[in-house]
């Protein structure tokens, strides 16, 4: 349950009588191609649900209606052609300081474009999950400027077992066999921080100096979209972390902790989810909008 991880990696902070949106962070999200912004719009919720002050998405023209009316509480920083890429994501990489890449993206010229860009631009701490780790996995300019990225700027990968066999090269078959093993030393050997998701998902530090492992599970998370909801989860908490002061952590070790939080929490939500729709009714948006309650409960009074 959330609270036994709380014990081990502190609880997730109130927020500030006093705190604004710009208290909480900027969270930059690369994700949705055209014809599959939901993900994007999921991941976007759920880090809002999680505390983020401000989400901006970094997405095709053609996305501009659909999430404009999914979730508008995000901005939206759109591009025409590969082109714009470049100029673009200088631009808001020096705005955000936490980027999701993934949710949605296809694997189309255009995605692997944005991924090999973002890849080599990056500077702030990154969680990378679905697509963004399929076009890491076949791109070897894409995986060179992610595994130059990981020891100097925090990067988080939350792969289920087929995409980490194709990041490994590895069987499927060895990776559910011992997904322990296989986790830990791909972490080591990258030098970066590694879920491997499932009903009981493994989170390993940078370097896999520790490791995590989920000790419960919510079958109502067996759904289209629930990664990008832990990606989400995972950020807003990561940007509420980063704004208590004076914690002297480095990012590394918040978005690690964030990480451990997020999983618990994102569990709790579907639990909760399931009380209302049920095990098989709930859908990944139900899930966001619990996560909200699901850190309520464990969460100090406001001060």
């Amino acid at each position: 349950m959330l609270e036994d991880t709380i014990k081990s990696f502190g609880s997730v902070p109130a927020r500030l009588l006093n705190s604004h949106k710009g208290s909480y962070g900027k969270l930059l999200i690369l994700a949705g191609s055209p014809g599959m912004c939901g993900a994007a719009a999921l991941c976007a919720r759920a880090a809002y649900r999680s505390g983020t002050g401000l989400v901006r998405i970094v997405t095709s023209e053609e996305n501009r209606i659909p999430l404009q009316l999914l979730i508008p509480e995000a901005v939206l920083s759109l591009y025409r052609e590969q082109e714009e890429l470049e100029a673009l994501l200088e631009q808001e990489f020096r705005w955000a300081d936490l980027c999701v890449m993934g949710p949605g993206l296809s694997q189309s010229e255009e995605a692997r474009a944005l991924v090999e860009e973002a890849l080599r631009q990056i500077r702030i701490p990154l969680i990378m999950d679905a697509d963004a780790l399929n076009i890491v996995s076949e791109d070897p300019q894409a995986r060179k400027y992610l595994y130059r990225t990981a020891p100097s700027s925090p990067v988080l990968l939350t792969p289920h077992p087929g995409e980490l066999a194709r990041l490994t090269g590895r069987e499927l078959e060895e990776i559910l066999k011992d997904p322990m093993r296989v986790g830990r030393v791909f972490a080591r050997r990258h030098d970066l921080l590694l879920i491997v998701k499932g009903s009981h998902s493994l989170l390993f530090s940078r370097g896999a100096e520790r490791y995590f492992q989920n000790r419960t599970a919510s079958p109502a998370l067996s759904k289209a979209g629930s990664g990008d909801v832990l990606c989400g989860c995972i950020a807003g908490i990561f940007e509420i972390l980063r704004a208590e002061k004076g914690s002297g952590e480095s990012s590394a070790a918040l978005l690690y902790r964030a990480a451990a939080l997020g999983i618990s929490a994102h569990v709790t939500a579907g639990r909760l989810a399931a009380e209302r729709f049920g095990q098989h009714g709930v859908l990944a948006g139900d899930t966001a909008d619990m996560l909200g309650l699901a850190l309520e409960a464990v969460n100090a009074p406001p001060r």
